[in-house]
């Protein structure tokens, strides 16, 4: 797969299981994967948004923009022969790919990766944890699973990693409980009111943003095949793996209906461009 940048063609490939952990563990990176996005109290009754929202598709909805992201990451060998990155040539890379697509800034080049993948966005679910408003102070944090790509010109000595968002979840943290009693009350009733996690898969609403989650996404599904087989087959399988093999079971059937359906309408309407900003 390629892709076009203000006239520069990158070759895409998906990023192995390790190297992506190390990417997403970036302290800059990390703050799109974690983030805590809303706070109730139950004392006051009042909420607080703490992230910057846009209006939902719903009447009255909160959505967080998800956001992709790019990295550059140049690796060496630090201490104890561990894999890190490399500051200095990170750096520059970064400038050179920014002077060869002609972006003056790294908002100007993320601006031009949202035009070809487009800008995701999530309505915040808090419908999901009100059954804890009347018994805890909780905030809902937001997690982001990021598809990992790694885009290259060889010719031109450029690299760089782009993180495109496949699923997000949600999930309460109490903070305060006011009156113990009926919180127990309360868990005792709804055992699972405590691990509330509604998990979404993120729709893919351009041609490229496809393309791109599904070369991730079957890297992904062939290594945690690969783990489970080393584990020996799918009964002996953590509930980790488990867990895991569902949600990238889900995304991969939205991809692939996703995919079914812009082919019915390229057939009806003609091939729309790919991967050109």
């Amino acid at each position: 797969m390629k892709i076009k940048i203000n006239a520069i063609d990158f070759d895409v490939t998906a990023v192995p299981g390790p190297l992506r952990a190390v990417i997403l563990a970036d302290p800059v990176v990390a703050q799109g994967v974690w983030r805590d996005v809303w706070s109730w109290d139950a004392v006051s009754k009042s909420v607080t948004t703490l992230v910057q929202t846009v209006q939902g598709k719903a009447a009255n909805s909160k959505a967080v923009p998800l956001g992709n992201g790019i990295s550059f990451y140049v690796p060496r060998v630090g201490d104890a022969g561990l894999v890190v990155k490399n500051e200095g040539p990170s750096k520059k890379m970064a400038e050179k790919v920014l002077a060869a697509t002609g972006a003056k800034t790294m908002t100007e080049l993320m601006g031009a990766m949202n035009r070809i993948i487009h800008l995701p966005q999530k309505t915040l679910p808090l419908e999901a944890f009100a059954p804890l408003n009347g018994v805890a102070s909780y905030r809902v944090r937001m997690h982001v699973d990021f598809a990992v790509l790694h885009l290259a010109n060889a010719g031109r000595h450029l690299s760089f990693y782009l993180l495109v968002p496949g699923q997000c979840a949600f999930q309460s943290e109490v903070t305060a409980i006011p009156d113990q009693a009926a919180y127990d009350a309360a868990l005792a009733e709804t055992p699972g009111l405590a691990t509330i996690q509604p998990v979404f898969v993120v729709p893919p609403q351009t041609k490229a943003n496809l393309g791109l989650r599904t070369l991730a996404l079957a890297k992904a599904i062939g290594e945690l095949q690969d783990e489970m087989r080393a584990a020996g087959g799918p009964e002996m399988a953590s509930d980790a793996q488990k867990r895991r093999a569902a949600t990238l079971a889900a995304e991969w059937r939205l991809l692939r209906s996703t995919e079914a359906a812009q082919q019915q309408a390229t057939a009806a309407n003609g091939p729309a461009p790919i991967g050109r900003a």
